[in-house]
């Protein structure tokens, strides 16, 4: 089992974890989860540009790829003063909800590591409000809602 940065050879390996979360995405709220016509190909483009790019993105790795963590850095509201640089965690995806604390904790554990060296304040997590095995191993890592977004048919 190892951490460790994403290469392009884990492209492929991501998109589909990717592509298997967004299938349970949309039984929870098929509107707003909805895959457009290009997701599959937006997607490796996308996981291929951050290879490139992203200062976070790392991988789980035991018999293939079994998790991905994305983190780029977000900019404060001017309005607000979380004590320092704060970090976006929009794609962090693992194989099956089981494996959150073992791989999701890895993975984690990991970039908190690095971003701590950076002298980061705070990390914000997407997560979807009906994904209860990733939201329960977010708060069990002292991650707290602080905000909830909420979408209807116009």
């Amino acid at each position: 089992m190892a951490v460790r940065k994403a290469t392009a050879a884990d492209v492929e390996a991501c998109a589909a974890l990717l592509s298997a979360h967004r299938e349970q995405l949309m039984a929870w709220n098929p509107r707003f989860w909805n895959p457009s016509a290009i997701a599959g190909p937006m997607t490796r483009a996308f996981l291929g540009h951050q290879v490139q790019q992203a200062e976070t993105f790392l991988v789980f790795e035991r018999d293939g790829v079994e998790g991905f963590l994305i983190a780029t850095p977000a900019a404060n509201p001017p309005v607000f003063d979380p004590g320092g640089p704060s970090v976006l965690i929009d794609d962090f995806c693992v194989r099956e909800g089981a494996l959150w604390p073992e791989v999701g904790g890895a993975l984690l554990g990991a970039a908190r590591e690095g971003w701590r060296e950076k002298g980061v304040a705070q990390v914000i997590a997407v997560c979807a409000d009906a994904d209860a095995a990733k939201k329960s191993f977010l708060q069990s890592q002292g991650l707290a809602t602080t905000s909830v977004w909420l979408a209807a048919p116009v």
